[in-house]
């Protein structure tokens, strides 16, 4: 695959946005065809390797000059054509340092997610059933409710079964 040269200087900066990301995506699909077609041996030499001068925390080399003032701090597409294929993005600060950040959604929810939901919400669920049996709910001088932990407990358990309803609803 031909990977992008990017040209050193000012010019080289984009900002790192939606398009870019799925630019990301089209390449890696398009490598994965590639691989499904090519389906030989790949020799470890071939590959391309990452730029020893644009590696995380160095600075940035003098090739690139001066940075634009609008895109310090700010998501730029990565420099390195090493991770053209990759889901990264870098960000340089004043000091032209570089950081090298991971594309892809740290906390978006994934399928399996919701099981592990429900998993915790039914054992929290059980374990506040059992108290209730053992203290009584409300009315007594020792009750569930009577205890402020147990206030969390229950508020969180209601919140909890109210989420799981509004998603078996979508």
């Amino acid at each position: 695959m031909a990977h992008l040269l990017v040209l050193p200087g000012p010019d080289s900066f984009r900002t790192f946005c939606r398009e870019s990301l799925d630019a990301i995506e089209k390449r890696i699909a398009e490598e994965k065809v590639q691989k499904s077609k090519a389906r030989s041996d790949n020799d470890d030499d071939d590959r391309p390797k990452p730029s020893g001068d644009l590696e995380a925390g160095k600075s940035l080399p003098l090739i690139y000059g001066d940075i634009p003032k609008g895109l310090v701090s700010t998501p730029l597409e990565d420099l390195d054509s090493f991770y053209s294929n990759q889901r990264t993005f870098i960000v340089l600060n004043r000091g032209k340092a570089i950081f090298r950040f991971n594309a892809s959604p740290a906390f978006a929810p994934q399928d399996w997610t919701k099981y592990v939901e429900y998993t915790f919400t039914g054992i929290y669920t059980f374990e506040s059933l059992i108290k209730i049996l053992a203290r009584g709910f409300c009315l007594g001088k020792f009750t569930f409710l009577r205890d402020p932990w147990n206030w969390l407990d229950f508020s969180v358990i209601v919140m909890a079964i109210q989420c799981c309803e509004n998603e078996t609803i979508m």
